[in-house]
């Protein structure tokens, strides 16, 4: 998909996964019109390969946060009964153990819509 892409396009798209900047300030970095690159984002090529990307690191993100479970949930027992406990790393524990948990549900619901998008493809 990314060969139909041109550089620009694919850099426009690496800076909409990075987040930290508005489709303005893309614009002006890829050296295009802020038209143009609203354009870019409404063809079948672009947007593909966008939500490709994005699925790609939502999934690293996912295996970052899987990686840390079993240390959070340690740090959690640790902690629930030490007075002393930190409350910030506390939180911190237990956020990244449900983000984790979180995540397992929505790579099963991916994989439910392939099923189930493969099923509809082979009953038409």
């Amino acid at each position: 998909m990314v060969d139909t892409l041109t550089p620009v396009q694919q850099k426009a798209i690496e800076l909409m996964i990075d987040g930290t900047h508005t489709m303005k300030e893309i614009a002006v970095q890829c050296e295009v019109s802020y038209q143009t690159l609203r354009k870019w984002r409404m063809k079948k090529e672009f947007i593909a390969e966008l939500a490709s990307l994005r699925r790609e690191a939502c999934s690293e993100a996912q295996q970052r946060l899987m990686a840390k479970a079993n240390h959070a949930a340690d740090r959690l027992i640790e902690m629930m009964d030490d007075p002393e406990a930190n409350r910030v790393n506390f939180q911190a524990s237990k956020l990244v153990l449900e983000l984790a948990l979180q995540s397992g549900f929505v790579e099963f619901e991916e994989r439910l819509l392939v099923l189930e998008e493969a099923l509809a493809e082979r009953q038409v």
